[in-house]
Protein backbone atom coordinates (compact mmCIF):
# COMPACT_ATOMS: atom_id res chain seq x y z
CA UNK A 1 0.00 0.00 0.00
CA UNK A 2 1.29 3.57 -0.86
CA UNK A 3 1.00 5.73 1.96
CA UNK A 4 0.07 9.11 0.87
CA UNK A 5 1.58 12.60 2.12
CA UNK A 6 1.79 13.10 5.81
CA UNK A 7 0.92 16.06 7.36
CA UNK A 8 1.30 16.26 11.02
CA UNK A 9 3.17 17.71 14.09
CA UNK A 10 0.77 19.94 16.16
CA UNK A 11 1.44 22.02 19.57
CA UNK A 12 -1.44 23.44 21.56
CA UNK A 13 -2.02 27.01 21.50
CA UNK A 14 -4.14 26.69 24.31
CA UNK A 15 -2.07 29.13 26.46
CA UNK A 16 -1.56 31.76 23.82
CA UNK A 17 -4.88 32.38 22.93
CA UNK A 18 -8.35 30.77 24.63
CA UNK A 19 -10.84 29.57 22.46
CA UNK A 20 -8.48 27.48 20.21
CA UNK A 21 -9.49 23.72 20.14
CA UNK A 22 -6.56 22.33 19.01
CA UNK A 23 -7.46 18.55 19.54
CA UNK A 24 -9.90 16.26 17.92
CA UNK A 25 -10.66 14.86 21.09
CA UNK A 26 -9.05 12.65 23.41
CA UNK A 27 -11.56 10.06 24.90
CA UNK A 28 -13.38 7.06 22.83
CA UNK A 29 -16.51 8.76 23.88
CA UNK A 30 -15.03 11.30 21.43
CA UNK A 31 -14.72 9.05 18.57
CA UNK A 32 -16.31 10.05 14.64
CA UNK A 33 -16.86 7.00 13.67
CA UNK A 34 -19.76 5.80 11.64
CA UNK A 35 -21.24 2.79 10.45
CA UNK A 36 -23.90 3.81 8.03
CA UNK A 37 -23.46 2.48 4.64
CA UNK A 38 -23.95 4.75 1.84
CA UNK A 39 -25.07 4.40 -2.03
CA UNK A 40 -22.24 5.57 -3.65
CA UNK A 41 -22.63 6.02 -7.46
CA UNK A 42 -22.03 1.67 -8.33
CA UNK A 43 -20.50 0.87 -4.90
CA UNK A 44 -21.55 0.29 -1.80
CA UNK A 45 -18.89 1.78 1.00
CA UNK A 46 -18.93 1.30 4.73
CA UNK A 47 -16.38 1.83 7.25
CA UNK A 48 -16.33 0.34 10.67
CA UNK A 49 -14.40 -0.40 13.66
CA UNK A 50 -11.95 -3.45 12.63
CA UNK A 51 -10.87 -3.70 15.95
CA UNK A 52 -10.23 -1.47 19.09
CA UNK A 53 -8.03 -1.55 22.32
CA UNK A 54 -8.82 0.00 25.50
CA UNK A 55 -6.49 0.42 28.55
CA UNK A 56 -7.22 2.23 31.79
CA UNK A 57 -5.32 3.40 34.71
CA UNK A 58 -5.65 5.43 37.93
CA UNK A 59 -5.92 8.62 35.35
CA UNK A 60 -8.57 7.29 32.99
CA UNK A 61 -9.62 4.74 30.28
CA UNK A 62 -7.94 4.85 26.47
CA UNK A 63 -9.23 3.96 23.76
CA UNK A 64 -7.79 3.24 20.10
CA UNK A 65 -10.19 2.91 17.11
CA UNK A 66 -9.17 0.87 13.92
CA UNK A 67 -10.93 1.74 10.64
CA UNK A 68 -11.62 -0.94 8.89
CA UNK A 69 -13.09 -0.66 5.09
CA UNK A 70 -16.21 -2.40 3.58
CA UNK A 71 -16.76 -1.98 -0.59
CA UNK A 72 -20.13 -4.09 -1.79
CA UNK A 73 -20.26 -5.91 1.09
CA UNK A 74 -16.42 -7.03 0.96
CA UNK A 75 -13.96 -6.58 3.52
CA UNK A 76 -10.91 -4.59 1.99
CA UNK A 77 -8.61 -7.37 3.75
CA UNK A 78 -5.40 -5.95 2.42
CA UNK A 79 -5.74 -3.07 2.66
CA UNK A 80 -7.61 -2.67 6.10
CA UNK A 81 -4.31 -5.10 7.48
CA UNK A 82 -1.70 -2.86 5.91
CA UNK A 83 -3.20 0.58 7.61
CA UNK A 84 -3.73 -1.27 10.69
CA UNK A 85 -0.41 -2.24 10.84
CA UNK A 86 0.78 1.59 10.18
CA UNK A 87 -1.31 2.62 13.24
CA UNK A 88 -0.23 -0.10 15.70
CA UNK A 89 3.29 0.40 14.74
CA UNK A 90 3.30 4.57 14.45
CA UNK A 91 1.11 4.84 17.00
CA UNK A 92 1.43 2.22 19.92
CA UNK A 93 -0.53 1.98 23.21
CA UNK A 94 0.57 0.37 26.28
CA UNK A 95 0.37 -0.04 30.05
CA UNK A 96 3.48 -0.03 31.57
CA UNK A 97 4.17 0.54 35.45
CA UNK A 98 0.04 0.63 36.00
CA UNK A 99 -0.13 3.67 33.42
CA UNK A 100 -0.92 4.01 30.24
CA UNK A 101 1.56 5.77 27.54
CA UNK A 102 1.64 6.46 24.15
CA UNK A 103 -1.12 6.95 21.76
CA UNK A 104 -4.90 7.19 21.51
CA UNK A 105 -6.34 6.84 17.67
CA UNK A 106 -9.78 7.52 16.03
CA UNK A 107 -10.83 8.17 12.26
CA UNK A 108 -13.32 9.89 10.24
CA UNK A 109 -14.21 9.06 6.51
CA UNK A 110 -16.05 10.23 3.52
CA UNK A 111 -16.88 8.94 0.13
CA UNK A 112 -17.41 10.95 -3.66
CA UNK A 113 -17.78 9.12 -6.49
CA UNK A 114 -14.75 6.25 -7.01
CA UNK A 115 -13.08 7.99 -3.68
CA UNK A 116 -13.24 6.97 -0.21
CA UNK A 117 -10.78 9.17 2.20
CA UNK A 118 -9.53 8.05 5.58
CA UNK A 119 -8.62 10.44 8.62
CA UNK A 120 -6.90 9.29 10.91
CA UNK A 121 -6.35 10.91 14.33
CA UNK A 122 -3.23 9.92 16.77
CA UNK A 123 -3.35 12.03 19.94
CA UNK A 124 -0.41 11.68 22.32
CA UNK A 125 -1.73 10.75 26.06
CA UNK A 126 -0.09 12.54 27.80
CA UNK A 127 1.46 15.74 26.25
CA UNK A 128 -0.79 18.85 23.96
CA UNK A 129 0.15 16.62 20.97
CA UNK A 130 -1.76 14.85 17.99
CA UNK A 131 -0.96 14.51 14.25
CA UNK A 132 -3.22 13.13 11.29
CA UNK A 133 -2.76 11.44 8.23
CA UNK A 134 -5.13 11.29 5.50
CA UNK A 135 -5.31 8.40 2.94
CA UNK A 136 -7.53 8.57 -0.14
CA UNK A 137 -8.50 4.98 -2.17
CA UNK A 138 -10.36 4.13 -5.08
CA UNK A 139 -12.83 2.48 -4.92
CA UNK A 140 -12.83 0.66 -8.18
CA UNK A 141 -8.97 -0.75 -7.53
CA UNK A 142 -8.43 -0.44 -3.71
CA UNK A 143 -5.93 1.31 -4.76
CA UNK A 144 -4.16 4.72 -2.91
CA UNK A 145 -4.96 8.12 -5.26
CA UNK A 146 -2.48 10.42 -6.34
CA UNK A 147 -3.06 14.07 -4.87
CA UNK A 148 -3.95 15.93 -8.65
CA UNK A 149 -5.67 12.66 -8.89
CA UNK A 150 -8.62 13.34 -5.86
CA UNK A 151 -8.73 17.18 -6.78
CA UNK A 152 -9.99 16.21 -9.86
CA UNK A 153 -12.56 13.91 -8.25
CA UNK A 154 -13.67 16.76 -6.09
CA UNK A 155 -14.17 18.70 -9.00
CA UNK A 156 -11.23 21.40 -8.58
CA UNK A 157 -8.58 22.26 -10.82
CA UNK A 158 -4.54 22.67 -9.01
CA UNK A 159 -5.25 26.07 -9.00
CA UNK A 160 -8.99 26.07 -7.41
CA UNK A 161 -7.47 23.88 -4.93
CA UNK A 162 -5.20 26.08 -4.28
CA UNK A 163 -7.01 29.30 -3.93
CA UNK A 164 -9.35 27.34 -2.08
CA UNK A 165 -7.00 26.27 0.45
CA UNK A 166 -5.25 30.47 0.53
CA UNK A 167 -8.74 31.30 1.48
CA UNK A 168 -9.43 28.89 4.58
CA UNK A 169 -6.15 29.76 6.00
CA UNK A 170 -7.03 33.27 5.73
CA UNK A 171 -10.29 32.75 7.88
CA UNK A 172 -8.89 30.63 10.08
CA UNK A 173 -5.72 32.89 10.98
CA UNK A 174 -7.53 36.09 10.65
CA UNK A 175 -6.87 38.22 14.16
CA UNK A 176 -4.32 35.51 15.10
CA UNK A 177 -0.97 37.00 15.16
CA UNK A 178 0.96 33.86 16.06
CA UNK A 179 0.44 32.73 12.30
CA UNK A 180 2.43 33.39 9.02
CA UNK A 181 -0.15 34.00 6.76
CA UNK A 182 1.79 35.52 4.28
CA UNK A 183 4.36 32.49 4.87
CA UNK A 184 1.73 30.09 5.03
CA UNK A 185 -0.12 30.53 1.82
CA UNK A 186 3.42 31.02 -0.48
CA UNK A 187 4.01 27.26 0.97
CA UNK A 188 0.90 26.02 -0.25
CA UNK A 189 1.81 23.29 -3.09
CA UNK A 190 1.11 19.37 -3.26
CA UNK A 191 4.27 19.33 -0.56
CA UNK A 192 2.02 20.98 1.65
CA UNK A 193 -1.54 20.28 1.59
CA UNK A 194 -3.48 16.84 0.81
CA UNK A 195 -6.73 16.87 -0.58
CA UNK A 196 -9.39 14.66 1.02
CA UNK A 197 -13.14 13.86 0.74
CA UNK A 198 -15.04 15.43 4.10
CA UNK A 199 -17.30 12.83 6.15
CA UNK A 200 -20.03 15.21 4.34
CA UNK A 201 -19.21 14.77 1.10
CA UNK A 202 -17.57 17.76 0.54
CA UNK A 203 -13.86 19.19 -1.04
CA UNK A 204 -11.94 19.03 2.05
CA UNK A 205 -7.76 19.95 2.65
CA UNK A 206 -5.52 19.51 5.68
CA UNK A 207 -2.62 21.76 5.15
CA UNK A 208 0.46 23.29 7.32
CA UNK A 209 -0.19 26.86 8.71
CA UNK A 210 3.13 28.50 9.70
CA UNK A 211 3.94 29.76 12.89
CA UNK A 212 5.35 33.57 13.62
CA UNK A 213 9.08 33.44 13.37
CA UNK A 214 8.45 35.67 16.99
CA UNK A 215 5.67 33.31 18.32
CA UNK A 216 6.60 30.80 20.76
CA UNK A 217 6.07 28.07 18.29
CA UNK A 218 8.88 30.39 15.72
CA UNK A 219 9.83 27.79 13.16
CA UNK A 220 7.06 24.67 13.30
CA UNK A 221 3.95 24.42 11.29
CA UNK A 222 0.16 23.34 12.77
CA UNK A 223 -1.73 21.41 10.65
CA UNK A 224 -5.33 22.15 10.24
CA UNK A 225 -8.32 20.44 8.09
CA UNK A 226 -10.83 22.16 6.35
CA UNK A 227 -13.28 21.59 4.57
CA UNK A 228 -13.48 23.78 1.36
CA UNK A 229 -17.54 23.80 1.19
CA UNK A 230 -17.58 25.80 4.28
CA UNK A 231 -14.49 26.95 5.11
CA UNK A 232 -14.83 25.07 8.62
CA UNK A 233 -12.07 23.14 10.52
CA UNK A 234 -13.32 19.59 10.40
Amino acid sequence: MKRLQIVSAVLCLSLIFAGCNVFQGNSASESQTTEAEEEVTEHKVKVEDYTYLTLSDPTGDYTSRYPKLIVDGKEAIELNDSLIRHIQDAYPMEKEDDYVYGYQTYYKWGVKDNVVSIIIYANYISEDFYTTEIYNYNLDTLKAMEDREVTEVLGLTDDQLFDRTAEAYKSYCSGISAFDLDASIAGISYDTITPFVTPDGNPGVAGNIVYSKDSQFGGLEALRCFDLATMEVC
